[in-house]
């Protein structure tokens, strides 16, 4: 029988981050393994909040350890993904 990997993701709305981590030289954009004009996708096991670095921004570290408690494998930054009401919005 065949062993199928499944992978956890977690939908995360963009307004959870500021405008600039998506933008050129900003946190999401240089980590994510996929970008489009509608997301990102960030593997999330590299970017625990107990492994993230100094470069990784204080607003960000909540989303990092909900992916985390939830043992997701992914993030992904969505527009239109439902925002979460525990978590920080931003203007852009």
């Amino acid at each position: 029988m065949t062993h199928y990997e499944i992978k956890h993701v977690l939908f995360m709305s963009t307004i959870h981050a500021k405008q600039e981590d998506f933008e050129e030289g900003g946190y999401i954009a240089e980590n994510a393994s996929c970008s489009s004009e509608y997301g990102n996708f960030l593997y999330a096991e590299q970017h625990t909040a107990e492994s993230h670095g100094e470069d990784t921004p204080d607003h960000l570290v909540p989303i990092l350890e909900l992916a985390a408690r939830l043992k997701c494998d992914y993030i992904a930054f969505d527009r239109d993904a439902t925002p979460y009401d525990e978590l920080t919005e931003y203007d852009w």
